[in-house]
């Protein structure tokens, strides 16, 4: 499987070029720039919470780009094809880590459920205080 057509720097060095022709418009740049980094946020946020994977080297050379291509309009505008997706590559010094919660054998919801039975606890502590006040 390829990975993509060209890496994320190449990429932003071919728009940057259409940027300053005064072909692509600053607008489709940034609404592509979003998406990519939308992209971009959802990997990281899946590699680290669900693989528990660290890739430390990430850059514009370690993103490959797929349909990142640059389609001309009648009127010589460029438009950025709606279809780009990014990949990350590269994990050669990544880091598979153990986090706390993953030694213990807690999950996301017990930890917001021990929470929550904690502060009902002490609202039920400061009550019976009251009590010895009387």
């Amino acid at each position: 499987e390829k990975a993509g057509d060209q890496s994320l720097q190449q990429f932003c060095n071919e728009a940057h070029m259409h940027i300053a022709n005064g072909t692509l418009k600053i607008k489709a740049w940034r609404k592509a720039v979003k998406y990519i980094f939308w992209q971009i946020a959802l990997m990281l946020y899946w590699m680290h919470y669900d693989m528990h994977c660290c890739h430390l080297r990430v850059s514009l050379a370690s993103i490959m780009v797929t349909n990142g291509k640059f389609m001309q309009n009648a009127d010589n505008s460029i438009t950025i094809d709606p279809n780009i997706t990014v990949k990350i590559i590269d994990f050669g010094v990544s880091e598979i880590f153990k986090s706390e919660k993953m030694e213990h054998g807690i999950s996301d919801v017990d930890v917001a459920t021990n929470s929550d039975e904690a502060k009902h606890d002490d609202d039920d502590d400061e009550s019976s205080d009251d009590d010895d006040d009387d």
